[in-house]
C-alpha cells in the first residue's frame, strides 16, 4: 500500500518534465505564428484546435508536475524555481487562448459553418462556451496589463502561507492533560479556563500580523477586480458565475434565502448554551467537548469503512479506493513542508492527486472520505471524457465530496455501539450541517461586502475588514453569543481569501444543500444512484443547468436551499430532546 505520491504518473523524473517544458515553448511558437490559418478550410481549423488543446493538456501536466513537489515539500528550492517558470508559462499559454479566441470571436459566422462538419460535431459544445463569453474577449495590450498585475501577486498566497505557518509565534499554554501546547488555535477541553486562555492567546498572537494580513487581502482582492474589469466584467462575481454557468443573481438568492433562516443558528447556539449550563456564552465556548469520545481509525479501518459506504455505487466506483493506494494517488501522513490542508486535484494529466494529513481519528476519516469524493469523480469523469469535457467546474465539484460525508454520517450513526457514540456522531454531523450552511455562509457574506466595498474606490484597512466580519458573526449568530474584538480576526484564517479565486465559500452552503438532497434521493429511490453515477460520469459535457437536471435540482427554484435548512432545524429539536433525557 502506497500513503506517498507517486508523481512518475507525471514524469518519471524531472528531466522529462524539463524537456516538455522545451516542447511547450516549441508548440507555443509555432501555435502564435500558425493560429490564423484556422480560417483557411476545415482541415486547417481542426489541426490549429486539436494544437491548442495539446498545449493546455502539456501545460497542466508540466504545472501539476512541479506544483505537487512543492505542496508535499515547500522548501524545495529548485521545484519553485522550476514553478514559477511553469507560472510564466500558464501567461503565455493564456495569451495564446486570447489570441485564439479572438480570431474565433472576429470569424464567427464561417467558424459556425465549419461547425456543421461531422467532423467537429464533438466540439459543439467547447465552441458555444467560447462564444458565450465573446464579449470577454481581449486584445494583446490588455493581456499584457494582467500578465504584468499576476507577476506583482503570484506570490501572495506563498507569502501568506509562511505567515501564518512561519511568521506567527504562537505562546505555549499547559492543557488538562499537562502537556504543553502551542495556541495556534482553541483548545478543546472541558477546562473553560484553558479554552478561554487558549482562544485569547491564539488571538494575540494573529492581532500582531492583522494590519499586515489586511493589506495582504486587500491587494489580493484588487488584483482580481482589475483582472475582472480588464476581461470586461463588471466585478470578480459576476465572471464566477458566468464561468461556473450559473444566473448572474444567483448568489444574492442564496444570501437572501440564508438570511431569512438565521434563527435555525440562533437556536443552535441557544441549545449549546443551555447544554452547557452557562449564563454567558463564547465563541471559545463551541470547543468545550460535551461527550468524551477518542477512537481511533488506522488507515485499514478507514478504509473498510469507506468501501461499505461507497459500496451503494457499484464496483466502478469503489474499485478507484484500491487505485489510490495501489499506484501512489494520496499522500496521506503529515511531514516537514507539506501543505497542512487537504485536497484533491481535479486533473486529465497523471491521476487526480489527493493531499491529506492523517492522524488516525475522526476528523482524519471524514477528510479523506471528503477528498475521495473530489479524486473518484476527476477518476470517473477522465475515465468518460476526454480533455475537453473532463474538468467540472468549481461550483459543481464540491457535490460529490459532501455527498460521500453525508454517507459516513449515517453510516456512523446507524452503526454506533452505544447511545453515547450515536449522540457524538449525531452533534459532529449537526455540526458540519451547520458549518456549511451557516459558517460558511457568514465567509460569503463577508467577502462580498469587502469586495464591494473596495469596488466603490474604498481602501479597507485591517480596522475596517475586522469589523465587517464582525458584523456578520452577530447576524448569523444572534444575541446568544457574545462576540468581542478578539472574534474579528478569524477571517484571517480562511485561506481561501487568499490563495483561490474568490467567492468560493458560497458554494460549500449550496453543496451542501445539494448533497443533503442526493443523500436522501439515494436511500429513498434506488435507481437514483444510477443517475447520480452519470452526474460523476459526465464531467463538464452538459451545461450547469442540465448537470443538476440529472440531480432531479432545479436552479429556477430554491427548495432544495430551504429544505436543507428545514432538516438542519429538525437535527437541532433531535438533539435537543436527546439532550434533555440525557440530562
Amino acid at each position: 500500500m502506497k500513503t506517498s505520491w507517486d508523481l512518475t504518473h507525471l514524469f518519471k523524473d524531472v528531466s522529462l518534465a524539463l524537456e516538455a517544458e522545451e516542447e511547450l515553448n516549441k508548440k507555443i511558437d509555432t501555435f502564435l505564428n500558425e493560429y490564423e490559418i484556422c480560417l483557411k478550410n476545415i482541415d486547417d481549423f481542426i489541426e490549429v484546435l486539436k494544437l491548442n488543446l495539446e498545449i493546455n493538456e502539456l501545460l497542466e501536466r508540466v504545472y501539476c508536475y512541479y506544483k505537487r513537489h512543492i505542496d508535499i515539500n515547500s522548501k524545495d528550492s529548485n521545484m519553485k524555481e522550476n514553478f514559477n517558470r511553469a507560472l510564466e508559462l500558464l501567461d503565455q499559454v493564456d495569451k495564446c487562448n486570447q489570441n485564439y479566441y479572438a480570431i474565433l470571436y472576429e470569424n464567427e459566422i464561417l467558424v459556425r459553418q465549419f461547425m456543421e462538419d461531422e467532423k467537429l460535431k464533438f466540439y459543439s459544445l467547447y465552441f458555444e462556451r467560447i462564444f458565450d463569453k465573446k464579449e470577454y474577449v481581449i486584445d494583446s495590450n490588455k493581456q499584457e496589463d494582467i500578465s504584468n498585475i499576476n507577476k506583482l501577486t503570484n506570490n501572495i498566497p506563498s507569502l501568506y502561507r509562511h505567515i501564518i505557518e512561519d511568521d506567527i509565534k504562537y505562546e505555549m499554554l499547559m492543557d488538562e492533560d499537562g502537556k504543553e501546547k502551542k495556541c495556534s488555535h482553541t483548545f478543546t477541553s472541558k477546562n473553560r479556563e484553558i479554552r478561554k486562555q487558549s482562544y485569547l492567546k491564539s488571538r494575540k498572537s494573529m492581532k500582531q500580523f492583522n494590519y499586515t494580513l489586511g493589506f495582504l487581502f486587500n491587494l489580493h482582492a484588487k488584483a482580481i477586480i482589475s483582472k475582472a474589469k480588464i476581461e470586461g466584467y463588471n466585478n470578480p462575481l459576476e465572471k464566477v458565475l458566468i464561468n461556473d454557468e450559473l444566473p448572474l443573481d444567483f448568489v444574492e438568492k442564496v444570501h437572501n434565502n440564508v438570511l431569512n433562516f438565521v434563527d435555525v443558528n440562533h437556536k443552535y447556539v441557544k441549545l449549546m448554551k443551555e447544554e452547557l449550563g452557562y449564563s454567558d456564552f463564547y465563541v471559545y465556548d463551541f470547543s468545550c467537548p460535551t461527550l468524551e469520545y477518542k477512537k481511533e481509525y488506522s488507515l485499514d479501518e478507514a478504509l473498510q469503512i469507506l468501501k461499505k459506504i461507497f459500496n451503494i455505487f457499484g464496483k466502478e466506483y469503489t474499485k478507484f479506493i484500491d487505485q489510490v493506494f495501489d499506484e501512489g494517488w494520496c499522500d496521506l501522513y503529515p511531514k516537514n513542508g507539506k501543505r497542512t490542508d487537504s485536497v484533491s486535484m481535479v486533473v486529465y494529466s497523471g491521476v487526480p492527486y489527493l493531499l491529506v494529513n492523517y492522524k488516525d481519528d475522526f476528523n482524519s476519516l471524514r477528510c479523506l472520505c471528503h477528498e475521495l469524493g473530489h479524486t473518484i469523480h476527476s477518476a470517473l469523469a477522465k475515465q468518460n471524457q476526454n480533455f475537453v469535457y473532463f474538468e467540472y467546474n468549481l461550483f459543481v465539484a464540491e457535490i460529490s465530496s459532501l455527498v460521500n460525508e453525508e454517507l459516513l454520517y449515517s453510516y456512523l450513526i446507524e452503526n454506533s455501539e452505544d447511545d453515547g457514540e450515536r449522540l457524538y456522531f449525531l452533534k459532529r454531523r449537526l455540526f458540519y450541517h451547520r458549518n456549511s450552511l451557516f459558517g460558511q455562509m457568514n465567509y460569503s457574506l463577508f467577502e462580498k461586502e469587502v469586495y464591494d466595498e473596495i469596488i466603490k474606490g474604498k481602501n479597507l484597512d485591517a480596522t475596517e475588514i475586522n469589523n465587517i466580519y464582525l458584523k456578520y458573526e452577530k447576524t448569523l449568530f444572534g444575541d446568544d453569543l457574545i462576540l468581542t474584538e478578539d472574534d474579528s480576526y478569524d477571517w484571517q484564517n480562511v485561506t481561501q481569501f487568499f490563495v483561490n479565486e474568490p467567492f468560493y465559500m458560497w458554494k460549500y452552503t449550496v453543496d451542501r444543500s445539494i448533497a443533503m438532497h442526493v443523500h436522501k434521493l439515494l436511500k429513498e429511490d434506488k435507481k437514483f444512484v444510477f443517475e447520480y453515477m452519470n452526474f460523476l460520469r459526465s464531467g463538464n459535457s452538459m451545461k450547469t443547468t442540465d448537470l443538476l437536471k440529472i440531480l432531479r435540482i432545479n436552479l429556477d427554484e430554491m427548495n432544495f436551499i430551504t429544505n436543507a435548512y428545514t432538516e438542519l432545524e429538525k437535527e437541532i429539536n433531535q438533539l435537543k430532546e436527546k439532550v434533555k433525557k440525557t440530562n
